[in-house]
């Protein structure tokens, strides 16, 4: 059945206000009754929405907003046909297509009113939003906040919804978002007639600057956008002085470069790669402003006398395609402590931007922040970062960052809620890494030095977390994580949801000797029995060298290949272990009752004890043995573990 929100859906393409929905779920019972909805009609949007538009076309866009798609010819021919006739109204119509959508159609129609539902919560708890979200600058926002859902499976978290509603509340850019309409200005290129010499000034609205025409954008152009939020965008070739071949169209072999004087233009959008023997060169000396900079297609770009005020973003690549984006800041934005700030925006796809630092600029910088905007998109840095200590990574969308640097000591993704993937360098200090509340890919399993430990974090999301061989500090936070502390003894806290501890080499836990023999076992501090589970799929007993255990098997014969963990031992053997350890002497250690749970555990066997206050797990390699410890007493059972 045909809902208010679906309605606004069809009719506007935009999620409903709260004072809308509100108003027109109770004058029509939440839905209940549809006839009062024709007090739409008078509403100026609903007359502007159609306006100009032939019955056909009307019935065309309504089945693009909800469907995406446009109608059969029944369809088609049935409702213009209704339209045309009387017998029904567009009200009506919306009405119908709604009610009557199947298959496809009504799972993306679902979709883009569950997020509508989202949208409308979320503008209704926020006063900044609610206040924003009217007018023609509203109606813009809201279609394209829904144009984000365009596949049945497409969905956003509430989190997500929340950010960016928040950040047009707070007045600041959301991406494909437009406020108040302004003039579009096209520059020339010299020429026959034409000097090429632009000078233009914006107007309050949102302006558009475009550099078309090859060699358009030159050092002397003078831009200033005036009032609003501006947009200067770069066709390819457009940076004047490139070299182009004399095929038709010609294609630009190098890249021209340009130093224009641009003022109040807010973002600058370069689709001007070079060509293949050159990137293009963005001159911003003359530059004053300039929030966001985007390198919009794939290919090299390369941007001189830059202010790291500036957010460097990268997006419009396809699937696959790799963007090489070239930052030299000036030198008197590098006094004091630097942070570079980058954005990612590829919605849908898979693309990989590496961003370079030029000159000196690689040694200065010692923070990077990296806004993930939308879509799925892979972050590299520069190598050559010697200083960097600190990523942070926010946006609602996913994003991979790539860097081997080894001075890193904070990376704080927890205002991200796309989802982060983030492995670090051969770590050489103490460091923390934090997730965001999406589901995150974290791991510190470069560091190959025991004396350096990795605190992570996972947040809230279904999260993999690794280790490295230090004695890491690992929590999962709220979701279904897979948590592998690595090597050394790790405390190991799952968090509230349904958690695999996963252990993949024998040396990932193991018991040491001396005093401190306990400090290379992995203590898991919230083993919650019947959903938590310990696993040790894939761990080969005979691969790893270990301490010697006192009960050793028969070792695997050359050629055979790795043998697995078999199970836990017999009901019986269990008893049998309980006792072991009960009938030691009082005083004894961890050692000694390890050494007697082994005495009754066969290889490939895993049994479990308690000592001290703790629980402990026993997995009899070949040649070693693992040790895992739980924290408290707790009351095991076969389902607790995988094999």
């Amino acid at each position: 059945m045909a809902s208010i929100q679906g309605i606004y859906i069809a009719l506007f393409g935009r999620p409903a206000d709260p004072v809308g929905l509100n108003y027109f779920n109770g004058i029509t019972n939440n839905g209940q009754n549809l006839a009062e909805i024709g007090n739409l009609a008078g509403q100026p949007e609903y007359l502007n929405r159609f306006e100009g538009m032939n019955n056909a076309q009307i019935v065309t866009a309504i089945y693009q907003e909800l469907f995406g798609r446009n109608p059969e010819l029944a369809g088609l021919t049935f409702f213009t046909e209704q339209l045309n006739s009387g017998a029904r109204t567009i009200n009506d119509i919306a009405i119908n297509i709604l009610d009557g959508a199947q298959g496809a159609d009504r799972e993306l129609v679902d979709a883009k009113i569950a997020a509508a539902d989202q949208f409308t919560a979320a503008v209704a708890a926020d006063p900044d939003a609610l206040a924003a979200y009217q007018g023609e600058a509203g109606i813009q926002f809201g279609q394209a906040f829904l144009n984000q859902i365009d596949e049945p499976t497409d969905t956003l978290t509430d989190e997500q919804v929340q950010a960016q509603v928040e950040a047009y509340g707070d007045g600041e850019v959301v991406p494909g978002v437009p406020g108040t309409p302004g003039d579009t200005f096209t520059l020339t290129a010299s020429g026959t007639g034409v000097s090429g010499v632009d000078n233009i000034t914006g107007t309050a609205g949102d302006d558009i600057i475009r550099a078309v025409d090859a060699g358009s954008l030159s050092t002397s152009d003078t831009i200033n956008g005036g009032a609003g939020f501006d947009t200067l965008n770069i066709a390819d070739g457009a940076i004047a002085g490139g070299t182009f071949n004399t095929a038709t169209p010609p294609v630009q072999q190098a890249g021209g470069s340009a130093a224009p004087v641009i003022t109040n233009v807010e973002r600058i959008n370069n689709s001007d790669n070079g060509g293949a023997t050159g990137a293009s060169t963005l001159n911003l000396s003359a530059v004053s402003g300039v929030q966001q900079v985007w390198s919009n297609t794939a290919g090299a770009f390369a941007y001189t006398n830059a202010a790291l005020a500036t957010v460097f973003g990268a997006s419009g690549a396809t699937a696959g395609q790799a963007q090489t984006i070239n930052i030299d800041y000036t030198d008197a934005q590098l006094a004091g402590r630097t942070t570079a700030q980058l954005a990612t925006s590829n919605t849908g796809v898979t693309s990989d931007a590496t961003f370079v630092f030029t000159g000196t600029d690689a040694t200065a910088i010692e923070a990077v922040s990296i806004n993930a905007v939308s879509g799925n998109g892979e972050v590299t840095l520069d190598t050559a970062l010697t200083t960097l200590d600190t990523v942070s990574v926010s946006g609602a969308g996913r994003v991979t960052v790539d860097t081997a640097e080894t001075t890193i000591t904070t990376f704080d993704a927890s205002a991200n809620t796309g989802g982060v993937s983030f492995t670090s360098g051969a770590l050489a200090q103490a460091a923390t890494i934090t997730g965001g509340s999406g589901n995150d890919v974290l791991s510190a399993a470069s560091v190959s030095s025991g004396t350096v430990v990795a605190t992570i974090n996972g947040g809230a999301g279904n999260d993999l977390i690794t280790g490295g061989a230090g004695r890491d500090v690992i929590n999962g936070g709220a979701g279904n994580d897979v948590i592998r502390g690595g090597a050394n003894g790790d405390a190991l806290t799952g968090g509230a949801g349904d958690d695999v501890f996963s252990f993949t080499a024998l040396t990932d836990s193991q018991l040491g000797t001396g005093a401190n023999a306990a400090n290379t076992i992995d203590m898991i501090s919230d083993f919650n029995v019947g959903n938590d589970t310990i696993s040790f799929a894939g761990i080969d007993i005979d691969a790893a060298a270990g301490p010697v255990e006192t009960n050793p098997g028969t070792p695997d014969p050359a050629g055979t290949g790795a043998q697995a963990f078999t199970g836990l031992v017999s009901a019986e053997n269990q008893i049998l272990v309980d006792n072991a350890v009960n009938g030691l002497a009082a005083g004894s250690t961890l050692a000694q009752a390890v050494a007697a749970v082994d005495a009754q555990v066969a290889e490939g066997q895993v049994a479990w004890f308690q000592y001290g206050g703790n629980t402990y797990v026993f997995a009899d390699g070949n040649d070693s043995d693992m040790v895992i410890g739980l924290t408290g007493n707790v009351a095991l059972n076969a389902t607790d573990f995988q094999f």
